[in-house]
């Protein structure tokens, strides 16, 4: 009776746990957003997107009651407040004229679209990326004018009823993405289910089965990405003895999808810890948090990283578990942990393992989302698993730049050395060269709010070399 109770209950309760997560996440958002009452949402138009609909002002407080600062109204999706950027007093010019910003880092704070600093060590290809709003995928070129755009309707991929909650932010972008040579598009929709289109957007299959944050694709075409499921405390202590959990949790599993989206086999990321040399590390969970794991991020372990670290063999998976602040190292075939990482990060996403061994990955630095803009920091590194030691970062160090994302970020290693990194929360895409120097970046054009105080977020962006997307010539 109990398994077929955890079963029909686990959609359920992971979907809810997950929208408590999200609904925090959101209400943090919503703190950023906060305007004066007369403040209003109406999307900026831009050239390549609808215009949305203008809200109503919100209603100001009635007289001589408790002076509040309403939230603004916004349009659909995940928007946040655009700070104003300045030159911080800690980087001087010279700081900045060695970052390659050139003066321009003050100017860029209006901006929208792609600035080219140094043209010469700019990685080439076209950049992908999907907007927090409008479900919408967009492929540019370094100058930022576009490639090709894909719109999703999420009404076709995913109609109604689903077999679980859905938050209403989540049905309105795509969290990640990517194309296939003839035009096609895998996109995950976060906490909804994967899909694929043609290059029109066209629905040719999609399975909502509550996959969430992160996805690859093997060279046999299977897709690897991230689920979740749900235990009641009863069952929770039972399955996992030596631990004890103050209330039901959301545990992470890792799933396998064949090339046309059909679920071939999933395991339980819990599971794979408690039968490791590692089950001592539940110990150490935030079990008075449901959402104990928070997998955010899902990668493949190839031949040349496999070879620079002992630990790590060809096809290992490397999961990055966000709430714990630990990067983990699983055999696919033994379904167990063989690696654990902890390092002086906090809450990361997009750990990413590099040919040279080491791990390259977005550390939001667990920021305090209700403090202004000017104090939070947020850095992208490269770790070296090896010697415990950080081999990289940006900004790097000693220059205080106002680079800050709270949640999301993403982080890629070009081909040149080069890195683009997605400053998320403020709508910013910037490459940057080895030694830190700003190569390239781009600031969404996409605002709402009368002042237009609000920018959409970037999801994470990848950079694609133009001869893998042959469609584009025809």
């Amino acid at each position: 009776m109990r398994p077929v109770l955890l079963a029909t209950a686990t959609l359920l309760l992971a979907s809810l746990t997950f929208q408590l997560g999200r609904r925090f996440e959101s209400q943090a958002a919503e703190r950023e957003l906060v305007s004066d009452a007369a403040s209003a949402a109406a999307v900026a138009p831009a050239a390549d997107h609808p215009a949305a609909p203008t809200h109503s002002e919100a209603v100001p407080p009635a007289p001589k009651a408790p002076a509040t600062r309403a939230p603004i109204e916004r349009p659909d999706g995940l928007w946040h407040r655009k700070r104003e950027l300045s030159a911080p007093a800690a980087a001087t010019e010279s700081d900045l004229d060695a970052l390659g910003y050139s003066g321009a880092y003050e100017a860029s704070s209006g901006l929208s679209g792609a600035l080219t600093h140094l043209p010469d060590e700019v990685a080439p290809g076209l950049t992908l990326y999907s907007t927090g709003h409008g479900n919408s995928v967009h492929l540019i070129d370094s100058d930022g004018s576009p490639a090709h755009v894909w719109r999703l309707d999420y009404d076709e991929l995913f109609p109604d009823p689903l077999e679980f909650p859905v938050a209403k932010e989540h049905r309105h972008f795509v969290r990640r993405a990517y194309p296939l040579s003839n035009g096609d598009l895998i996109a995950l929709f976060e906490y909804i289910g994967i899909a694929r289109v043609d290059r029109d957007g066209r629905r040719l299959w999609a399975h909502p089965k509550g996959y969430h944050h992160d996805f690859k694709i093997q060279e046999d075409g299977t897709i690897v990405t991230l689920g979740s499921s749900a235990l009641f405390v009863e069952a929770a202590e039972e399955r996992y003895s030596t631990t004890h959990f103050k209330r039901g949790i959301a545990d992470a599993d890792v799933v396998f999808l064949a090339p046309d989206g059909t679920e071939t086999r999933r395991f339980s990321v819990m599971d794979a810890l408690y039968h490791s040399d590692f089950v001592a590390f539940m110990g150490h969970l935030p079990n008075e948090n449901a959402d104990v794991f928070h997998a955010n991020s899902i990668d493949v372990i190839d031949a040349a990283v496999a070879a620079h670290h002992p630990a790590f063999d060809e096809g290992d998976l490397l999961v990055s578990l966000r709430t714990p602040g630990a990067l983990i190292a699983i055999d696919p075939e033994t379904e167990r942990v063989k690696w654990l990482g902890q390092g002086s990060w906090r809450m990361q996403h997009q750990a990413t393992a590099l040919a040279n061994g080491n791990i390259l990955m977005m550390d939001n630095r667990g920021g305090n989302p209700n403090a202004p803009l000017r104090f939070n920091r947020s850095r992208a590194l490269e770790w070296n698993p090896s010697e415990q030691t950080i081999e990289w970062q940006f900004p790097p160090r000693g220059v205080d730049l106002q680079f800050y994302t709270h949640v999301l970020g993403y982080v890629e290693r070009l081909g040149n050395g080069n890195t683009l990194i997605t400053e998320s929360t403020q709508g910013h895409l910037v490459e940057v060269t080895p030694s830190g120097r700003i190569a390239w970046e781009y600031r969404s054009p996409y605002r709402a709010g009368e002042n237009e105080e609000l920018v959409t977020t970037l999801m994470g962006a990848r950079r694609i070399a133009r001869e893998h997307l042959p469609f584009l010539n025809e």
